[in-house]
C-alpha cells in the first residue's frame, strides 16, 4: 500500500538536512538583537523561520509548522520601528524559539515529545509576546518582499517538493490502487496541500485542497475521476505559482466542484417525492454547494451527509408551504425562509403561522 511517508521521503530528508542551519541563523539573530537591531537581523530571522514553516508544511509535520507560523508573525512585529528589544521582549522571543528549537530537534533525533504539552507552552510564550509588542503585533508595518528578503520560498517549495507529490499523484492515477487505498492516498495529499496552501497563504490552492476532500465524502464512488481532474488543477496551480502568482494559487475547476457536490440524481432520488421538487432543485442544490464550502474564514464548511439532512429538512419545510399556505410550486424559494418584514409584521407573521396550525374551539 501507498503511504504518505514513503511519498514524502526525499522532501523530508532535504528538510532535516537544511534545518539545523536554519536554527542556528535564528539563533544567531536573535542574540546579536541585544547587541543593536537592525532591518538585515529581521530579515534573517524571517528568511529562517519563513523556510521552515514551508518546508515543515510540504512534509507534513504540522507541530512545528504552527510554531515556526507564530513566530514569523511576530518577528514580522519587529518590522515595527517603534518596537524597542530590551531585556523582557529578549527573553521572551529566546523561549518562543527554544519551542521551535525543541520541536525541530525531536524530530532531528527521532525522539519523542508530547506535541500538546510543546504547543501549550508555545502558546503561553506567543500570548505574552503579543502583549508586550502591543500595537505593533499584527500592525500593517511595510513587510519586504521575498525579493527584498534574498529569497522566494513558494519557488523554492514548488519546484522541489510540490513537484514530487504532482509526479506521485500522477503515477497513482496512470496506476490505481484498489478502491480504500486510492480514497486514502488522495485524502492525505490533499491534506499537506491544505496545509501548504495555508502556510504560504495561496488560499486558491486552498480551495482546490478543500474542494478534493468535499468531493471524497461527497463521491467516493467516482474516485478515479475527480482524481484526474485534481491532478490537472494542481498541476495548473503549480505553473501558476512558477509563473509569479502568489496571491491565489490556482483554483478549483468546475468540473472538481460539481463533484464535491451531491450527484444530480443523488439529490433528486433523496429530495424528489412529488412534483414540486422541479421548482426549488436547483436552488437547493446551490445551498448545498454553498455550505459545503468554505469562504476562507473563520467559518467552517459543513460536512455533506449534514448537508443532505439540511436539504431533506428543506424539502418538508417547502410542502408545508405548499400544501399548508398554498403557495403556488412557481414561487417556492429559499428567501421564503426569511420574510422580509418588520419586527412587529414579523412577529404577526409567525403567530398567524401557528394560530392556522392550533385546532378551532367551537365549544
Amino acid at each position: 500500500m501507498i503511504t504518505d511517508n514513503e511519498i514524502r521521503e526525499q522532501g523530508y530528508i532535504y528538510f532535516l538536512a537544511e534545518a539545523p542551519e536554519l536554527v542556528q541563523i535564528i539563533e544567531q539573530e536573535l542574540f546579536g538583537l541585544s547587541e543593536g537591531y537592525s532591518i538585515t537581523k529581521v530579515h534573517n530571522l524571517m528568511r529562517a523561520t519563513h523556510t521552515i514553516k514551508g518546508g515543515a508544511a510540504n512534509v507534513g509535520l504540522e507541530v512545528i509548522k504552527m510554531i515556526a507560523h507564530f513566530l514569523e508573525d511576530v518577528f514580522k512585529a519587529l518590522y515595527n520601528p517603534k518596537v524597542v528589544v530590551d531585556d523582557e521582549l529578549q527573553t521572551l522571543l529566546l523561549q518562543a524559539y527554544e519551542c521551535l528549537s525543541i520541536a525541530l530537534n525531536t524530530e532531528l533525533i527521532g525522539s519523542n515529545v508530547n506535541n500538546e504539552e510543546l504547543l501549550h507552552r508555545a502558546s503561553s510564550v506567543f500570548a505574552q509576546l503579543q502583549e508586550k509588542l502591543g500595537d505593533a503585533f499584527g500592525a500593517e508595518s511595510h513587510i519586504p518582499t521575498s525579493e527584498e528578503l534574498g529569497f522566494d520560498i513558494v519557488q523554492s517549495v514548488f519546484e522541489a517538493g510540490v513537484e514530487q507529490r504532482l509526479n506521485t499523484i500522477a503515477e497513482v492515477v496512470n496506476n490505481p490502487p484498489n478502491h480504500d487505498e486510492f480514497i486514502e492516498f488522495l485524502q492525505s495529499q490533499a491534506e499537506v496541500f491544505l496545509g501548504l496552501a495555508e502556510s504560504l497563504n495561496l488560499p486558491g490552492l486552498g480551495e482546490i485542497a478543500q474542494t478534493i476532500l468535499l468531493a471524497l465524502q461527497a463521491n467516493p464512488a467516482q474516485v478515479q475521476q475527480f482524481a484526474e481532474i485534481a491532478l490537472a488543477d494542481l498541476q495548473q496551480a503549480q505553473k501558476l505559482v512558477l509563473e509569479g502568482d502568489r496571491t491565489f494559487g490556482g483554483e478549483a475547476s468546475p468540473g472538481l466542484q460539481k463533484l464535491a457536490t451531491v450527484a444530480n440524481n443523488e439529490l433528486s432520488g433523496e429530495l424528489q417525492n412529488n412534483s414540486s421538487a422541479d421548482t426549488f432543485i436547483i436552488n437547493e442544490e446551490k445551498f448545498y454547494q454553498f455550505i459545503t464550502t468554505s469562504d476562507n474564514t473563520k467559518n467552517e464548511p459543513v460536512n455533506p451527509t449534514t448537508a443532505k439532512f439540511y436539504l431533506k429538512v428543506l424539502h418538508y419545510i417547502f410542502g408545508w408551504f405548499n400544501h399548508e399556505l398554498q403557495i403556488p410550486e412557481t414561487e417556492l424559494d429559499l428567501t421564503l425562509l426569511v420574510p422580509r418584514l418588520g419586527k412587529k409584521e414579523l412577529l404577526n407573521y409567525i403567530e398567524n403561522l401557528f394560530q392556522k396550525q392550533l385546532p378551532t374551539n367551537n365549544a
